[in-house]
């Protein structure tokens, strides 16, 4: 996923300014204790998008807005999900889902992520949902998209959504698992082997259109891991 940060408009006034700047550093340093790079972590950014985002340069995307939330929690998480734009009435959600606290806003995205040729996905946030918190490895960062394309049928079809924990990306760690990982400028799903020194990007199924993807040495910045897929969602079929 493309890793944006928002430059902060010119509308948005000083006073709001100097709030965004101060959320952002107590919450790492004085709530988490932990250096900007160690925080930049939190999100896949460097610690100079993390001095951007303190400095007030940038505003940092919607999607680690909500992560800063959950990581802030009661009663701070409700600052940064509003800015993510998710408003405290959201929060009868909860209630209805077991009491506060049981949940975890997950951001669903606008773009979609391809089962088949990686497709550009950026932060744009098109729904928020709360789904059961221990359905999550603690510490986790994760963001649901829907699925386009097939080669990763008849598990994940056409039409489902993943849920990708965007804070596991050693590829060394994740070898057998279903992953999210770059392919050029975009996105696409595919489980990660190992053979030798060469990772690879295995479709569900193999063909012309959908081939093993290896990964070289080296090649790992164009086709990295960006997240391990630790849930799907989907219909049956009629």
């Amino acid at each position: 996923m493309r890793q944006s940060t928002e430059k902060i408009s010119s509308g948005i006034s000083p006073e709001d300014r100097l709030e965004i700047r101060r959320r952002i550093r107590d919450l790492r340093k004085a709530v988490l204790r932990l250096h900007q790079k160690q925080f930049g972590l939190e999100f896949g950014v460097s610690q100079a998008a993390i001095a951007r985002w303190e400095s007030g340069e940038d505003m940092p995307p919607p999607r680690a807005l909500v992560t800063m939330g959950d990581l802030a929690g009661e009663p701070d998480k409700w600052w940064f999900y509003e800015k993510a734009g998710i408003k405290r009435r959201d929060a009868a959600l909860f209630v209805t889902h077991g009491g506060a606290g049981q949940e975890k806003i997950v951001p669903l995205l606008r773009d979609a992520i391809a089962a088949g040729t990686g497709r550009v996905v950026d932060d744009a946030i098109e729904d928020n949902w709360p789904l059961p918190k221990k359905w999550f490895p603690p510490g986790s960062s994760v963001v649901a998209l829907k699925v386009v394309g097939d080669s990763m049928s008849p598990l994940v079809q056409e039409g489902y959504i993943v849920l990708i924990d965007t804070s596991e990306r050693n590829p060394r760690k994740l070898v057998g698992h279903m992953v999210a990982a770059r392919e050029g400028d975009g996105v696409t799903l595919k489980w990660l082997r190992k053979e030798g020194k060469f990772f690879q990007l295995v479709p569900q199924h193999t063909s012309r259109s959908h081939p093993v993807r290896i990964i070289a040495p080296g090649e790992e910045e164009e086709y990295g891991v960006v997240g391990r897929v630790i849930k799907w969602i989907g219909e049956p079929p009629k």
